[in-house]
């Protein structure tokens, strides 16, 4: 068997230390380098999602757009949301100047076609009003006045009796239901001002 120098035996110690330190390395950097792609997957799996929720995002503005058009286009075609919320805000004012009180008020889902005349609509409106006499006249008086085209087409009144406990002047409050025909243009669905 050879003899080794002791500068041999060193040399071969340093070898062996420096091979185990190499291998101990490039098993410490293959679990970095494992973790880092792992890493970077997770990340490429999260832009990957990003980048698809970014293609549904103008999908959805696409569909929001064409929604959005299609209620303007319904908007036009219906008056009774935008236009006829103007009439209820009219009506209201209406009321308030002629001391009537408004109780409740709803529209028929389907205008009538105006007798003789087929390029007009008449929004049928039911108003429950309650009032006295000289208000309700001035209300009357006042409705045809408005920007609007607007006909009382049915009234009917009653008087409230009073009970014991009330005023006399009780006996002259009314109730009155109304129908109003609100008159619109057929070809463009907007509300006769």
């Amino acid at each position: 068997m050879p003899k080794f120098k002791k500068s041999d035996l060193i040399i071969i110690a340093v070898l062996v230390l420096l091979s185990g330190c190499l291998g101990g390395g490039i098993y410490y950097n293959s679990g970095q380098i494992a973790m880092m792609t792992a890493k970077r997957q997770a990340k490429e799996a999260e832009l990957q999602k990003i980048k698809e929720k970014v293609l549904n995002f103008n999908q959805l503005q696409e569909e929001v757009a064409q929604n959005e058009a299609a209620m303007q286009r319904l908007a036009d075609y219906i008056p009774d949301r935008e236009g006829q919320a103007e009439f209820i805000m009219e009506l209201d004012a209406l009321t308030d100047s002629s001391g009537v009180q408004l109780k409740s008020c709803s529209v028929n889902e389907q205008p009538l076609p105006f007798p003789n005349l087929p390029e007009y609509l008449i929004y049928r409106w039911n108003v429950n009003l309650q009032s006295n006499y000289t208000q309700l006249m001035r209300f009357l008086e006042i409705l045809p006045l408005q920007k609007r085209s607007v006909m009382v087409s049915k009234i009917n009144i009653n008087s409230v009796q009073p009970d014991a406990k009330t005023e006399t002047n009780a006996r002259y409050s009314l109730n009155v239901q109304l129908t109003l025909d609100l008159i619109a243009t057929a070809g463009q669905k907007k509300v006769v001002q």
